[in-house]
């Protein structure tokens, strides 16, 4: 039996993390929008390195080193990124932006094949810090405008904390509003759980 098939039925951060990866591929560009503890944005260049990049968003200082010390004993190439010195994209390699996700279209890098946003707050962080309603959407948004062709959107959202149900619930809203000509939308949560992580993936369709 493999090992995944031992994870909690109801993991949904994995499943998220399963569904991106059957769409990346060594070369391609992934965002990350919360780059947190790292370990998406970790994840996102062990499936396209060593020729390609990760770009990951994070307002949180202290998000962005805990996500550069993982990378780094990864042995993983590290760029800094910022609105102040926004810098180039061109190298491979897992390139930080200590900026709001939702300022996406300050910074000049490629369309991505995949996009993911783990939403909520820092684990073990403040958690009077936590993604908001207002710039997530503005960021999916971007996103989906500027996602490739059978590229793939994942988000977890957290309904549990403060402001996460009507986060969640404004997600919802925009994903499920796609045209079924140009997207499949797929949405995992439990269904004896309401306050259980849940997921939705949006693929884009070839035009």
């Amino acid at each position: 039996m493999s090992s995944a098939l031992l994870l909690p039925l109801t993991r949904i951060v994995p499943w998220s993390q399963s569904l991106l990866a059957e769409v990346l591929a060594t070369g391609d560009l992934a965002v990350d929008l919360t780059a947190g503890a790292g370990r998406d944005t970790l994840f996102l260049w062990q499936q396209v390195a060593p020729s390609g990049s990760v770009v990951a968003f994070d307002v949180q200082e202290a998000a962005l080193e805990r996500t550069r010390l993982l990378l780094q004993a990864e042995g993983v190439p590290v760029f800094l990124h910022s609105y102040e010195d926004p810098g180039s994209f061109a190298k491979p390699g897992v390139h930080l932006i200590h900026d709001s996700h939702a300022q996406w279209l300050q910074y000049d890098f490629d369309s991505p094949r995949v996009v993911i946003a783990n939403l909520g707050y820092l684990p073990d962080g403040d958690r009077s810090l936590v993604t908001q309603k207002d710039s997530t959407l503005r960021a999916l948004t971007v996103a989906l405008r500027h996602l490739r062709d059978q590229g793939r959107l994942a988000v977890v959202g957290y309904p549990g904390h403060e402001g996460g149900q009507e986060e969640v619930e404004a997600v919802g809203f925009l994903l499920s509003g796609l045209d079924p000509e140009r997207w499949q939308v797929l949405h995992l949560r439990a269904a004896n759980c309401p306050q259980a992580p849940l997921l939705w993936v949006a693929e884009k369709k070839a035009a």
